[in-house]
């Protein structure tokens, strides 16, 4: 009689050894997909701050360049104010006021089409901006889902290693038999 409960005793220790070895599993997975988490967070970070300084560099090349354009129309300017001066020609006037004019047209064209690949490289670079932090929200909820679905699967064990400790045909004969069944 003592045969069957050392059999459920022991098929019971069996299967909280193999709970144990699989909590311990768990656990250290767990901890990898924090660790994990925590690396791509600190990647995110860098991601996003390199992303910021490439754009300041963006925006500092552009103020550079218009400064440069600047100072060359300046000089141009200049120069023509001189030699219409030279030919006794009034500066801004007639022929001279054209190139004048020509030259700031071209300059402020300039400043438009510079300001426009600014705004178009500053989108692009916010654009990559939120989809490094898609991405990592992504990875967020995939590690969370992920613990999720372990932490299901284990109550399930769980709950079938419980059902199959028992066996039911004879626990139903037995209650049969209580019965007069």
């Amino acid at each position: 009689m003592a045969f069957p409960y050392l059999l459920l005793a022991m098929q019971g220790a069996g299967i909280a050894a193999n709970l144990y070895s699989q909590d311990k599993q768990r656990r250290a997975q767990n901890k990898a997909l924090d660790q994990q988490s925590r690396f791509s967070d600190i990647g995110y970070e860098i991601a996003d701050k390199e992303l910021g300084f490439r754009m300041e560099q963006e925006q500092l090349a552009s103020t550079e360049r218009s400064i440069f354009d600047l100072e060359n129309l300046r000089e141009v300017m200049a120069s023509n104010r001189a030699l219409t001066s030279a030919r006794g020609q009034m500066p801004g006037v007639g022929s001279a006021g054209s190139v004048s004019n020509r030259n700031i047209n071209l300059y402020n064209q300039d400043q438009k089409a510079r300001q426009l690949s600014e705004g178009f490289k500053k989108f692009q670079m916010e654009s990559n901006s939120r989809l490094l932090r898609l991405n990592q929200t992504t990875k967020k909820a995939s590690i969370a889902n992920y613990k999720m679905n372990q932490k299901a699967e284990r109550k399930a064990s769980l709950l079938k290693f419980g059902l199959n400790m028992f066996d039911f045909n004879s626990t139903v004969g037995n209650i049969g038999n209580m019965f007069g069944g």
